[in-house]
């Protein structure tokens, strides 16, 4: 495959996952109040949206980082996807009334710790291709590795944050549940 093509197919998926991303996340929240971070509820959806071909034209200024970010805006995507059949059946506010009520169940270190767990599995994975890449830096399963492995404590840490808004939320608001 020649260089330009690499450089294609990486915008493309890169493009495309980041446009899922922002799909999925306006569909599961509309008012923006269930994201891991308050930008879109702060400046809106469309400014947000203009990731999408920021974002897809990394694989131009370098194909290493198109490869880099292939692999995290993937996940992402994955991870938004999954929860928009909840989240549109019940509505995000419904959906936000449930994560309050399971924030009031369970305590949050138990919540935070699953977080993290899945970070370190997911940096694991991304670990584990960096060091299969047998020409280490010169393979792309090296770079999509090293995003993966990037990618894992940065979902932990975001994970964590929104699992502390909501037990934080829960604690300042009487108990109705």
């Amino acid at each position: 495959m020649t260089e330009s093509a690499l450089k294609l197919t990486c915008a493309c998926v890169i493009g495309s996952s980041t446009a899922a991303t922002m799909w999925a996340a306006r569909s599961i929240s509309p008012k923006a109040t269930l994201l891991a971070t308050g930008l879109a509820a702060r400046v809106g959806w469309w400014p947000v949206a203009l990731f999408v071909p920021l974002f897809a034209g990394m694989p131009y200024i370098s194909l290493e980082l198109g490869a880099f970010v292939v692999g995290p805006v993937l996940l992402m995507a994955a991870r938004n996807l999954e929860r928009v059949w909840l989240a549109t059946t019940v509505g995000e506010d419904e959906y936000h009334a449930l994560l309050l009520r399971a924030a009031r169940l369970k305590r949050l270190p138990f919540a935070v710790t699953g977080s993290l767990g899945a970070g370190l599995l997911i940096a694991i994975l991304g670990r584990s291709l960096m060091w299969l890449s047998l020409n280490g830096a010169e393979d792309w399963s090296y770079w999509i590795g090293y995003g993966i492995c990037v990618y894992g404590p940065i979902q932990a840490l975001a994970a964590s944050l929104f699992l502390i808004r909501l037990h934080r939320s829960v604690r300042a608001t009487p108990d109705s549940a």
